[in-house]
């Protein structure tokens, strides 16, 4: 990256609705094999599976801060 140049890094968060406790990962690819292996990890860091897994399908907001 060029200095001053912005770029979208790909961050996963998982959140439990009912303690609400949050996990991060940020994957080094947005390939599909680097998105299952952070899946797995953010699931491993919790420690047991979820009774009910829930997807978020929002898309990526590339727009610049001010323009939203």
């Amino acid at each position: 990256m060029v200095t001053g140049q912005r770029a979208g890094l790909p961050v996963m968060v998982m959140v439990c609705g009912y303690s609400r406790w949050l996990l991060v990962r940020m994957p080094p690819s947005r390939a599909a094999g680097d998105l299952f292996a952070g899946m797995w990890t953010l699931l491993r860091m919790l420690g047991a599976a979820p009774k009910t897994l829930v997807r978020d399908k929002r898309k990526r907001d590339d727009r610049e801060p001010g323009k939203r």
